[in-house]
């Protein structure tokens, strides 16, 4: 029984490390899954109104309260609306199980897979066409 006690005070010790590491690893896969799809700007300015709430609650602004408080719910609803094909494609992977697996696909970057093509292209004497899309943020 004194090994027992002895386990469980060594899991006592590490369990807040288990615990922030968890979270950690959470954080990290939920932001590297949001950063693959347009919903970024949308976090940020979610967490935006969420600054302006707790400003609005320290300095007891009651109008600012109540009208934030009033609009969240309706916000929520548009966002699912407006995101809802990322939505799908952010449940589809926590379905399939990519979620918690290590990426293990060469990340090239957009413009060496350009330089890459062409250097290609070029010694077969062929040419290419190249458009960028205009970033929307």
């Amino acid at each position: 029984m004194a090994w027992f006690q002895s386990l469980s005070a060594i899991y006592e010790l590490i369990r807040p490390a288990i615990d922030v590491a968890l979270l950690a690893f959470l954080l990290y896969k939920g932001y590297e899954l949001l950063e693959k799809t347009q919903a970024l700007p949308i976090i940020k300015g979610a967490s935006f109104l969420i600054i302006v709430y707790g400003i609005a609650w320290a300095l007891n602004l009651t109008t600012l309260r109540w009208v934030l408080t009033n609009i969240t719910p309706w916000l929520f609803i548009a966002v699912v609306i407006m995101f809802q094909p990322e939505l799908r494609k952010i449940f589809m992977r926590l379905g399939q199980g990519d979620f918690f697996r290590p990426s293990t696909t060469v990340h090239i970057g957009k413009l060496d897979a350009v330089v890459t093509a062409a250097e290609l292209l070029s010694e077969q004497k062929r040419g290419m066409l190249i458009i960028f899309p205009k970033n929307k943020y």
